[in-house]
This record gives C-alpha cells, structure tokens and sequence, in this order.
C-alpha cells in the first residue's frame, strides 16, 4: 500500500505539473487575446494572440497601458468599463470597441474583463479580447440598409407592409395611414386580415395569402377597410418575403388606393351602358336584357315578354317653341314617370333622340300588353312640370309580343318600330300591336328593294361630303363621303331610308363597292389639287357589318388604293359598335390586317349602342366618333359634358383620336376642345356637300364656326 500511496503522490505531483503546462498552452494558442493587466491597467502580459490580431509582438506591449491603442472616440467608455470592473472584486464587463492596428488602421474588438485582484494566483484583472470586425461590418450594412430601406419605403408615394405567414404586420410604412387611416405604430404587431379587409373578404384574402406561402407573388385588386369603418378600393403587388436561406418567410406588399379610378371606371362603365340624359338604360343595355330573357325562354327557364317602341309626339315642337333644353327635361321627367308607372321588373330605355323602349317582363297576352299600354298613354299625357310652366306630351307606342325563346332582339324591335309607325299614322297618342295584316309594310320594302337593285345599275347613287375640322385650327383635315339617292321619281332618298333595305338582301355589298371606289377616286382628284407641303386630306368611308364580312374587305381597299394612286393613310373606314360583337375573333383580325395596310380605323356613333371601353383596348381602333346625342345640349347638361370628356380622356390614354359628330352650334366647338376633342364635324360648318362645292372649301384657310 505504502508503493501504491507513494505512486499515487508521484502522479498527483506531476498532474499538477501537466496541469499547469496545460493551460499555458491552452492560452498561447487561444485564437482570443488573453491578457493581464495591473489595477491601473498596464500591461502585465498579452498572449501571442495579440500579434496575429493586432499586428503587435506581446512583449512590446508589457508595461504599457492596456488603453493606448483604444480609438479616441471610444477611450472614455473603454476607461470607464475598466473602472466598473476594478471597483468590485468578482466583477465581469463586456465592451465592444475600436482598437488600432498596429499597420492596418482599426479593427472592432469584443472585450471581457474580469477582476481577479483578490485570486492569489493572479492577482490582476484578466481580459479576453476577440476581433469582431467582420461582424461588426456586417452589422453596420445591415443598419445602413435598413436606414436606406426605411428612407426609401417612407418615401413611397404608395403604402409598403411586411408581415411574416400568419399575416402579422412587422413594419408599415407612413403611407399607409393615408390609405387606411391607421399609423405604423397602430398596425405593427395585428393580422393585416383583422383590421385592413372586410370581413366577407377575408377568406378569399387567406387563399392568396396561402399562395404566396408557396412563393408565388401576386398583384391584384382588393376592397379595403379603413380605421373609420368606410370601404375602398386597393391594388396589392403581393411578394414573397424571403430569409438569407431563401425560405418564405412572411410578404411583402406594395399598396396603391385605386378608390378614385375604380369609382371613375365604374361610373365610365355605367355611362357606356346608361343615357346620359335620363340616366336610363340605353341601347346596349336593353338589347342585352332583352337577349337575356331569350335565352331565358330557350332554356325553359323564362316566361313571354313583350317589347314596346315609344315615341314623343310632336317632340320637334317642343323643341322649336321651348328650346332644346325644355326638350331634354321634358325627355328626362318623361323616362322618371316611365319608371314609377311600371313594375320594378321591367326594363325602360331611352333608345335615342325622343324614343324609349320598354321590356314587359312575364307579360306574354295582347290584354295584359295593351291594359299597360293604357296606362302609360295616361300617365305620360298628364301635364309635366318644367321650368315653372306646364308642358303637355303625349307619346306613340308599338308593341310586339315574344313568345319564342327563337326570336332575335332586333328583329323584336323592328316590329315594335313597325306598329309605332302604325300608330303614328293613325294619329298619335295611341298603341298598336304588331301583326300580319302590317305586311303593306314588308311590300312597301320589297319595292324599295327592287327599285333600288335598279338605282345601282343605272347610277343613280351619288356620294356627298361632309368636311371633318380639326378644332384648334379650324382647318379641313378630311372628309366623312355618305352615300344618297337620286330616285327618279322621289328625289333624294337618305340612307336611313333605303341602307337597312340593302343590308338585308345582300346590295350592300356592291354599294359599299361602289362608294369605296368613288370616294377614292374624288379624294385622289383633291390630294392632286391641294398645296404641296399641306397635310394629306383624308375620306373616311363607312363600312357596314354585311360588307365587312362577307368580302374580302383588305384586298377590296387595297386595290382601290392602289388603282388611284392613294396612300394608305388616306383612307378611314368607319365601323359600327355591332360589328365588334358580331364574330369578335375574324373581326380582330381583319382589323389587325386593314391596320398593317396602313389604313385607319374609326368606331362611329360611340355610345349609343353596344359601347364597351374596353374595345378601344381589344381592337385597333384610331378613332372614336362621338355620336351627335352626347353634343347636342352639353352647354345646358353637364351629364354629357362629362360624358363627353370621360370619353375623350380615356382615348387619349390610348392613343385614340375622338371626332365629335353633330356640331351645330357656334358655342360647341370651343367646348369641345375643353372637354378634349381634336375634331369634329356638323352642320355648323357644313351640310354635305357635292363633289364640286366641297372642293371649294378647301380653299379656306379657317372653316367658318372655328
């Protein structure tokens, strides 16, 4: 026992030993500086770490103070921290400061100083020093970022969100309290679902929220919820906020309040569809309803209807005696009295000038048709208010009932029109009912219809100008050529009268030949004639629906350009709203095809009838024609004044030039210009014209009404 306690105490000797030995080696290839230092702190010893850190050997420091090396900036911290530590035995401080290098400037060290004055073995206050200027670095870029993340954020003209994937907001910008009321401070911290959507949003909000999860970014519109319980209208870029590792980790998303656009975007959309007289429906709109309830009927789902054509009786007189203001309340108190006579479910229209149309929903008999034909005979011929004085009307009604779902829309209207015309004729202020014994009507068109086979082989078609004027020079840029006929027996026959003849037995086509090579063969004859270095005048050729289609209409004007010499700028074809629905796609295409040819696009009479703004995206069109119904009276209606300049702003928007038809007053043209118009065309400054007297205007520098 004595050789194994004598061994024993030979090894706890020499473990000691080791021990020491140990931890010596430990601290001189430490990758930290270890250091002692005095009560006043000078060096008493530095291990070889220094060197490596700091670019100083360790005996060159001993015996120096411990606080040489420290930045200026920070020495008062570093002395303060070190008197903390000496004061109380045991204590322990961490410090982080710039020290120098001894030839490579400053480095960033983390300090530990521990008091071990009272430790025997030490006897001084033991200092752990490690480099940390690569994170310290990293550090202040992250700042900086922050710092230009803020400044750009706070800078935004639209509101920015983080929020991490249950939707809780980790920063909003200022912006953000303009759109919904709320501040940062106020947001930070809430789901964005439980304070900035309605409620009946939110679900439809958590299924995108779900996507961006996945990492799909988003940008959409979404109604909003503001601090004071109102609703709007925003659009969110929605982004996936991603960590260093590339993880999803919450959203970023930029919001911009579209409250004022989408009010102006449904108010456009609501007048495209609406009159902007009466407020009533207009063309568009009832022919719509009026194809709903066929579809209706075809499906088995819908009942018999009736549709009835009405028209104010001697309307032109009120005008002529009363003004055209008188004209157009007496029109709007006539639509409002429309409305509260008949049922919540029927359709009123006003289908333009002094017509409105009504859909009888369910009203499939002649007694139940005609009982309500009664009543709207008496209410609209009791006296109307306006202006101070009674003004009396009284309007005629044709009635056509529908009872197949196989029935078209226009045809429906045609013999409404058609028994209106019966009624008219047999004194006004009463309704007829459309049936066979109406077929003098179909004769009398069977004879227009041969007559006018006649009119086109024997020339008698003739082709008047009507001079379209741009407004802020009051100079003839075109002409719009319209087509009449010379009927040997009738004189001249206007083409409301006989064009509706000719679309329907197929003539249109070969007129519409006709007019295209006539038109071109004058406005050659002109462009010939005018002052070299004077912009090209133009001729502007309506199109209709049946000769668009049914030829080919590209190959058609170029030959036509090409036999008189025209280039294709020179040339505009006029199109109507119904041949943008009609075979949307192979309408598309010719389009695209006529614009590569060089030749330009024009829509006439925008806004009567089946007007979608969003055609002047989806088709080339390069010109709206403002129809006459919206000109007239803007002086007195600011409804259309708005209308008017609704429409033009959003053309411009597009790059599509307006031309306002219809111009008859001298007020009218600066008003147009106000509102946005470049062009226009009316009888204030001219009728049209024949050949020979519209060259003659040409020679005026300013047309007369400018």
């Amino acid at each position: 026992m004595s050789g194994g306690a004598g061994r024993t105490g030979e090894h706890a000797g020499g473990a000691g030993l080791h021990g020491e030995t140990y931890f010596r080696a430990l601290i001189e290839n430490a990758s930290d500086v270890i250091s002692v230092l005095e009560a006043d702190g000078t060096v008493r010893y530095h291990s070889p770490a220094i060197q490596r850190l700091l670019g100083f050997a360790p005996e060159r420091l001993v015996g120096t103070s411990a606080f040489a090396g420290a930045h200026l900036e920070d020495a008062d911290a570093v002395r303060a921290a070190f008197d903390e530590v000496r004061r109380t035995p045991g204590a322990m401080r961490s410090i982080t400061y710039r020290n120098r290098h001894a030839t490579d400037g400053w480095r960033v060290m983390e300090v530990t100083a521990t008091n071990l004055l009272h430790a025997p073995a030490v006897a001084g206050i033991v200092i752990n020093s490690r480099d940390v200027t690569e994170r310290a670095n990293a550090e202040n870029a992250l700042r900086e970022s922050e710092i230009r993340f803020r400044t750009v954020a706070e800078s935004l003209g639209e509101g920015l969100l983080i929020t991490d994937l249950n939707d809780v907001i980790s920063y909003a910008n200022p912006r953000m309290e303009q759109i919904y009321g709320y501040t940062p401070e106020e947001l930070v911290g809430r789901a964005g679902m439980d304070v900035l959507i309605p409620p009946e949003d939110v679900q439809a909000f958590r299924e995108g929220l779900a996507r961006r999860a996945e990492g799909t970014a988003e940008r959409y519109e979404m109604r909003s919820l503001r601090k004071d319980g109102t609703t709007g209208w925003v659009e969110v870029h929605g982004t996936p906020f991603l960590n260093a590792a590339g993880e999803v980790v919450g959203t970023l998303g930029a919001i911009t309040d579209v409250t004022e656009r989408r009010r102006v975007d449904e108010q456009l959309a609501h007048d495209a569809l609406h009159d902007a007289l009466t407020g009533l429906s207009n063309r568009a709109l009832f022919l719509n309803r009026v194809e709903h309830e066929l579809m209706r009927l075809r499906s088995g789902r819908g009942s018999p209807f009736a549709v009835l054509f009405l028209d104010v009786d001697r309307f032109k007189i009120v005008n002529d005696s009363l003004g055209h203001g008188t004209g157009d309340d007496l029109l709007r108190e006539m639509g409002a009295r429309l409305v509260r006579t008949l049922r919540p479910g029927d359709t009123v229209s006003r289908f333009g000038g002094d017509e409105f149309t009504v859909m009888l929903d369910g009203v499939g008999t002649v007694t139940e048709a005609t009982h309500i034909a009664d009543e709207l005979l008496h209410a609209l011929g009791l006296p109307f208010s306006i202006g101070g004085r009674e003004v009396y009307a009284s309007v005629s009604i044709g009635i056509a009932l529908c009872e197949s779902g196989d029935a078209v829309p226009e045809h429906l209207l045609r013999n409404a029109d058609a028994a209106l015309g019966r009624a008219k004729s047999q004194g006004k202020a009463r309704y007829e009912v459309f049936d066979r014994r109406m077929h003098a009507a179909a004769v009398r068109r069977l004879q227009i219809e041969t007559d006018l086979r006649r009119a086109v082989a024997n020339g008698e078609l003739r082709l008047a100008y009507q001079p379209v004027v741009r407004l802020d020079t009051g100079r003839i840029v075109g002409f719009e050529a319209l087509v009449r006929w010379e009927h040997p027996e009738h004189g001249t026959i206007l083409p409301g009268d006989f064009i509706p003849v000719a679309e329907e037995t197929g003539q249109i086509v070969q007129i519409g030949r006709w007019v295209m090579d006539e038109a071109c063969r004058v406005l050659a004859g002109w462009q010939l004639s005018a002052p070299r270095g004077d912009a090209p005048l133009t001729m502007a050729v309506n199109v209709s629906a049946n000769q668009f289609l049914q030829t080919d209409i590209v190959d058609q004007v170029d030959q036509c350009l090409r036999k008189h010499g025209l280039p294709p700028g020179s040339v505009m074809l006029e199109i109507t709203e119904s041949l943008l629905i009609d075979k949307a796609e192979v309408v598309a295409e010719t389009l695209r095809a006529l614009r590569a040819l060089g030749v330009q696009l024009h829509l006439d009479d925008f806004g009567t009838g089946y007007s979608s703004l969003a055609y002047l995206e989806r088709f080339p069109i390069d010109v709206v024609k403002i129809d006459r119904s919206f000109v007239h009276g803007m002086q007195d209606e600011p409804r259309r004044a708005r209308f008017v300049a609704g429409i033009a702003a959003f053309a411009r928007s597009l790059g599509v030039g307006v031309v306002a038809e219809g111009v008859d007053s001298p007020a009218q043209p600066a008003l147009l210009r106000d509102l946005g118009c470049q062009y226009a065309q009316g009888y204030l400054f001219a009728r049209p014209l024949p050949a020979e007297d519209a060259e003659r205007l040409l020679g005026a520098d300013c047309i007369a009404g400018t």
